[in-house]
């Protein structure tokens, strides 16, 4: 039985791969394979990590410590089926997948979910980044606790409710979120104006958050029940009516949840 983790395989080869592959290299693991169908992508992150590329998920090395299984959710029940690793221990990184659907391609399985949104474009250091771990017995979790803990300082054991939970909460604090910025950068443009004027004011809300609760930090016309500035967004928003929607609904949810 595996006492510790020296060679790490990668199936995938997208953003949540290319982090983990990179700062495990740079810790000085082994990246042996970058399995991916996409052939240029294997080759482009293998090179980075000097691994070996292959297309097929297959042909994993039996020397492998580990493998890590980073695709879209949707793609995870085709790359398990195809695998039968023995023992060699096999995590996938899905913030809303249960951990047992790994369960026939190894008998010691879990989850290495980062909660961060990650780029390929720019290479972020795991040292405060949320590393949720899950494990099917004690020896999985204890060599997950060991590697992510040389990762990163915020390492967190979750059941694959709880995840699905941080998942969900995450989509909320950062994809819809990240929609909001979309919208006033529109709204913006179109006036003339640069999406830069709102930046100093994004980076203060973060942190407020950082340092308080949210929602003793809410501020805004719709906490106030200001009527009139919400009236006069609103007659502004009529050249944009999916955005009118998208705020009418934000404000009324605002005003129910601060008139408790």
């Amino acid at each position: 039985m595996f006492s510790s983790i020296k060679t790490i395989s990668l199936i995938g080869a997208g953003n949540v791969a290319t982090h983990l592959a990179v700062n495990f290299f740079r810790k000085k693991y082994r990246i042996g394979e970058i399995i991916s169908r996409s052939p240029h992508s294997a080759r482009k992150l293998a090179r980075r990590v000097k691994a070996n590329p292959i297309w097929d998920p297959a042909l994993i090395s039996k020397d492998t410590d580990l493998v890590i299984i980073s695709v879209s959710d949707s793609a995870l029940p085709g790359i398990t089926a195809e695998l039968n690793l023995g023992k060699i221990p096999v995590v996938h990184t899905s913030g809303s997948v249960p951990v047992n659907v790994l369960k026939k391609c190894s008998s010691n399985y879990g989850v290495l979910y980062p909660f961060q949104s990650l780029r390929k474009e720019k290479i972020v250091d795991f040292r405060n980044i949320p590393l949720c771990i899950e494990a099917n017995n004690n020896f999985m979790r204890k060599i997950l606790l060991r590697l992510c803990r040389s990762l990163s300082g915020n390492v967190i054991y979750l059941d694959s409710g709880k995840r699905k939970i941080l998942h969900l909460a995450g989509v909320f604090s950062g994809n819809f979120s990240n929609f909001m910025y979309c919208i006033a950068a529109k709204i913006l443009k179109d006036s003339g104006l640069p999406f830069s004027l709102a930046v100093p004011l994004i980076n203060e809300v973060a942190a407020r958050a950082n340092r308080n609760s949210p929602s003793e930090m809410q501020t805004g016309p719709a906490i106030r029940n200001d009527k009139k500035i919400i009236s006069l967004h609103l007659e502004m928003l009529r050249k944009y009516p999916q955005y009118r929607k998208i705020y009418l609904d934000v404000t009324n949810g605002i005003m129910k949840e601060f008139s408790r």
